[in-house]
């Protein structure tokens, strides 16, 4: 397979999809469509990214939880996936009982 020189995804812009398109938007689509799986970001880290974070913040407010620091998503997005594969382990076990 060649090698093929990365291009930048803002060539795709255009005046018809440019208010639909913003920097995060892009970034966010660079990262889950790299090649190398391992440079891939997970689900829970990909769910972290800034381009969410309006939702984040409307799902902590509609649950009464304060807002969310930088420190706070900083840290979620560096943990890695093995906690929260065992939090499911333990609700299925939970839930078989």
């Amino acid at each position: 397979m060649g090698r093929y020189t990365k291009k930048s995804w803002k060539r795709f812009v255009t005046d018809e999809n440019r208010s639909l398109v913003s920097d995060e938007a892009l970034d966010l689509l660079d990262q889950l469509l790299q090649y190398d799986h391992q440079k891939r970001p997970t689900c829970k880290e990909a769910m972290m990214h800034p381009y969410f974070a309006a939702i984040r913040a409307q799902d902590r407010a509609q649950n009464g939880l304060p807002p969310e620091t930088q420190q706070a998503a900083a840290a979620s997005s560096s943990s890695s996936a093995s906690p929260a594969v065992e939090d499911d382990n333990s609700k299925d076990a939970q839930m078989d009982k």
